[in-house]
């Protein structure tokens, strides 16, 4: 979580809600005093319902599909901060669903998390961040809805509604 002083909040306001809508949340302060909070809008509005997309992706079955640990890490958190809902505990729904539809583990390797080094800043999720590194040393396509990867230049299949 970053932290910025009144000052900083109006001079930079515009970069400040950017990086709020990338993900990162930004703590306002008054005399070294937390008094505001800028947060993504995602966050303010309630648990997310899981499986939106199910059934309108196919995935051949010749092509391999690859879960990052850093996909399972973040749902975990999501979950734990009530930001997600799957129905059941994760460490229940996740390896079974990800054992049913055949979808491969992605470890993260000290490989990976160099990558992220590389990145240009065109987004400040750090769990994304670290997706577009492992698409980028993997040569893989990301499956995803948010247009932010895009400026990255890995490939992508959309997965907006």
């Amino acid at each position: 979580m970053k932290t910025v002083n009144i000052h900083q909040a109006k001079t930079h306001f515009s970069r400040l809600v950017e990086q709020a809508a990338g993900g990162e949340e930004i703590l306002i302060a008054r005399s070294g005093k937390p008094i505001a909070r800028l947060v993504p809008l995602e966050q303010l509005a309630g648990p997310r319902k899981s499986g939106t997309l199910r059934g309108r992706i196919r995935m051949e079955p010749r092509n391999l599909v690859w879960v990052s640990a850093a996909t399972a890490w973040e749902i975990v958190i999501k979950v734990a901060l009530g930001r997600l809902d799957l129905g059941e505990p994760p460490e229940k729904c996740l390896p079974r669903e990800i054992e049913r539809s055949h979808f491969r583990p992605l470890p993260i390797t000290v490989e990976h998390a160099l990558e992220v080094a590389a990145l240009p800043h065109h987004h400040t999720d750090p769990f994304d961040r670290l997706l577009i590194a492992q698409a980028r040393r993997e040569g893989m396509k990301m499956v995803t809805s948010d247009p932010a990867f895009e400026a990255y230049g890995i490939s992508i299949l959309s997965a907006r509604a």
